[in-house]
C-alpha cells in the first residue's frame, strides 16, 4: 500500500550502461511478486509503486548488510514510523545498482505467511523504462522506449512525480498510481468523484491496512467507471476520509499493460483484453447464471463431465483460489462474495489468465 514519505526520499544516481531484460513475475492476491538478486541472494519482493523499497529486518541481517543511516516517515494512515537505512548491492536482471538503499522493516501486513522478503518500491523506477506486461506476467526493464516493440499501440499519458509517487491528473482530480493498494480498482476521499446517488452502494467498517499500521473505517464500496487516455474501465470504488489523492489501486493497474518512464515523465498504457461473458462461455465452455439469488457457474451441456470448473477460476475478487479443490468449495466462496457489488473473476485458459468483471446486471 501507498507508504508516503515523511523525512526521507532519494533516487539513486541513474545507471549509464545499456540493458534489456525480461523477468517473469507472478499475481497473488492482488501483488505483484518479482525475483531480484541482493548481495548474491535470491530474493522474493513485492513490487509496489507506491511505497519505498523495503528489505525485512531478519534478511538483511542474514546478509549483513550495511547500515546507512535512520529515517523517518509516514504511512497512508499518517502513522509515523522510524526505520534503518540499509545498503545492498540489487540487481533485477541485467539491470544492477549498487549500494541501493533499502528501508528496514520487521514484517509486513500482507505476508501472512512470512514468505516475502521485501518491497522494492518507486525509487528504483528513475533507472530506466519499466515495462509491466499483465498479458505475459513479465516486466520488461530496459534503458531506452526505444527497446520496446509496437510502442503505437499504447496511448501516451503525461506524469508527475511527487517524493517518488507517479501522480496521474484527470480534470481537476489527482491519482497516484499505487499496485501496491491491493484491495480495490480506486479508493478515494473525494465523495463527490465518481459517486452517484443513483447507483446503490453499500456501506462498511473496513481495516485500511497501510504499510506499517491498520484503521477501522466507514467505508462505501460502489460500482463506478473512470476515463483515462481514452480508455474506460470499470470496477469497485471505495469512499473513505483520510486519503490525500486518489489511488488507483492494484485492479486497476492490472486491467493494463504499463510502460513506466519516469525520465520522461510519462506512462504508457494498452487496456489488456477483458473479455465479456459470451466470450467467456465460448471460451471456457462455462456459463455464469443467478440461481436463488447466487452466482452459479456451471459447464456447458456436453463439456459439463470433463471442465473441472474450479481449475478455471483462479480467483474471486480478493480471494485467492488455490485451495479450492471441488466446485462445492468454489460455490461456497462464490456465496460468501456481495453480490450487489459484482464479481471480479481471474479465469485460467492454457497459459493465460483471463480477467472479467460480472455486475449484479450482467448475471441476469
Amino acid at each position: 500500500m501507498k507508504n508516503k514519505l515523511f523525512k526521507y526520499f532519494y533516487y539513486e544516481p541513474k545507471i549509464k550502461y545499456e540493458f534489456y531484460s525480461e523477468i517473469p513475475y507472478e499475481i497473488k492476491n492482488g501483488l505483484i511478486l518479482i525475483h531480484l538478486n541482493i548481495d548474491g541472494s535470491d530474493c522474493k519482493f513485492v513490487f509496489d509503486t507506491g511505497s519505498k523499497s523495503y528489505i525485512k529486518n531478519q534478511i538483511q541481517k542474514k546478509m549483513d548488510l550495511r547500515h546507512y543511516f535512520n529515517s523517518a516517515s509516514t504511512d497512508a494512515n499518517k502513522i509515523k514510523v522510524e526505520s534503518e537505512i540499509v545498503l545492498g548491492n540489487l540487481a533485477l536482471g541485467d539491470l544492477k545498482v549498487n549500494n541501493f538503499k533499502f528501508h528496514t522493516k520487521e514484517s509486513f501486513p500482507f505476508d501472512c505467511h512470512n514468505t516475502i522478503d521485501g518491497i522494492l518500491g518507486n525509487d528504483i523506477l528513475n533507472q530506466g523504462v519499466f515495462f509491466f506486461d499483465n498479458d505475459a506476467k513479465k516486466l520488461i526493464v530496459t534503458n531506452s522506449i526505444n527497446k520496446i516493440d509496437d510502442l503505437k499501440e499504447f496511448k501516451r499519458l503525461p506524469i508527475k512525480i511527487n517524493l517518488g509517487d507517479i501522480i496521474l491528473k484527470k480534470n481537476k482530480e489527482v491519482f497516484t498510481l499505487d499496485s501496491g493498494y491491493s484491495y480495490g480498482f480506486i479508493l478515494t476521499n473525494r465523495k463527490s468523484f465518481l459517486y452517484n446517488d443513483t447507483c446503490e452502494s453499500k456501506i462498511f467498517m473496513q481495516n485500511i491496512n497501510a504499510l506499517n499500521s491498520s484503521r477501522l473505517k466507514e467505508t462505501i464500496y460502489q460500482n463506478g467507471d473512470l476515463c483515462l487516455a481514452g480508455n474506460k474501465y470499470s470496477g469497485i470504488i471505495q469512499f473513505t476520509d483520510g486519503f490525500d489523492t486518489n489511488i488507483l489501486g492494484s485492479y486497476w493497474f492490472f486491467a493494463n499493460n504499463i510502460i513506466i518512464d519516469i525520465d520522461k515523465k510519462v506512462i504508457y498504457l494498452k487496456k489488456k483484453k477483458i473479455y465479456s461473458i459470451n466470450q467467456i462461455s465460448n471460451i471456457l465452455n462455462i456459463n455464469f447464471s443467478f440461481l436463488n439469488g447466487n452466482v452459479v457457474i456451471s459447464g456447458i451441456s456436453n463439456s459439463i463431465s470433463s471442465v473441472k470448473l474450479y481449475d478455471h477460476v483462479l480467483k474471486v475478487n480478493n480471494v485467492d483460489l488455490k485451495d479450492i479443490h471441488s466446485e462445492c468449495e468454489l460455490q461456497e466462496v462464490l456465496k460468501s462474495q456481495d453480490k450487489e457489488l459484482g464479481f471480479n473473476l481471474d479465469l485460467k485458459r492454457d497459459r493465460d489468465t483471463i480477467s472479467v468483471f460480472l455486475s449484479k446486471e450482467d448475471l441476469y
